[in-house]
């Protein structure tokens, strides 16, 4: 006989009811992970609609974005053309004081150095540019008695710098002749700068006239000179 005890009939109904209770327990949790991964899988969805439509608000966005960036970029390079531009317009305004200063300094300074030649007895060697300033009749006239106090080096040094400045906004509106004021502005620099090429030569007449001759010119039918090698020499 075998020893195996078969269990008694009173407790398999509730072995059964045990076993029944896990299985609909298991039920419920499986009904409540399907219930679980279905609104899991609809909020996916759901996010995945908000993510289309936030990337379709965020995409003009970006694009404005750049657009706006490339805007101030531009404002920006266009306010230093026209603060370039302003500047350069200026400088008849900024400049002409200074070349005028050299101007009628030198005219003055070349009028002196006239009369002083003319004491000498040397205003028949003259250039008729030097006659001219001591009679007036070189048409120069002006009324601001500022301006023919004697030059000094701060006057000169000044003045070559605003020529120089001149003749850079010259070569600056040179370049855009499709401006409107470029022409009128063109005009008035080129004034300025003869303005004060002018006075550069005078500058040079003037010193050259007080310096004397360091040539003498040759006169045709003066006799001839012997030098200390017995040589005849007109």
């Amino acid at each position: 006989m075998s020893s195996y005890n078969l269990p008694a009939m009173s407790t398999l109904p509730a072995l059964n009811s045990e076993s029944q209770m896990r299985i609909n327990a298991l039920s419920s949790a499986l009904q409540t992970m399907n219930a679980t991964t279905l609104s899991a899988c609809r909020n996916c969805d759901t996010l995945s609609r908000r993510s289309r439509h936030l990337d379709s608000l965020t995409s003009p966005a970006s694009e404005a974005s750049a657009l706006l960036a490339q805007t101030s970029s531009n404002l920006t390079a266009t306010s230093n053309v026209l603060k370039d531009a302003r500047e350069k317009f200026d400088t008849v305004a900024d400049c002409e004081p200074a070349v005028e200063r050299l101007y009628w300094g030198a005219h003055e300074l070349c009028k002196e150095v006239a009369r002083h030649a003319e004491r000498q007895g040397r205003g028949a060697v003259l250039p008729i540019t030097m006659k001219g300033l001591i009679d007036g009749s070189d048409g120069a006239r002006n009324n601001n008695e500022m301006l023919k106090a004697p030059l000094s080096e701060q006057d000169l040094y000044a003045g070559a710098d605003a020529m120089e400045i001149v003749r850079d906004a010259h070569a600056y509106f040179s370049k855009r002749m499709d401006w409107k004021s470029t022409k009128d502005t063109l005009s008035d620099l080129e004034r300025v700068h003869h303005l004060g090429v002018d006075a550069m030569g005078l500058l040079v007449i003037g010193h050259l006239t007080g310096a004397g001759a360091a040539v003498r010119r040759k006169v045709e039918g003066a006799p001839l000179v012997e030098d200390k090698d017995g040589k005849k020499k007109p």
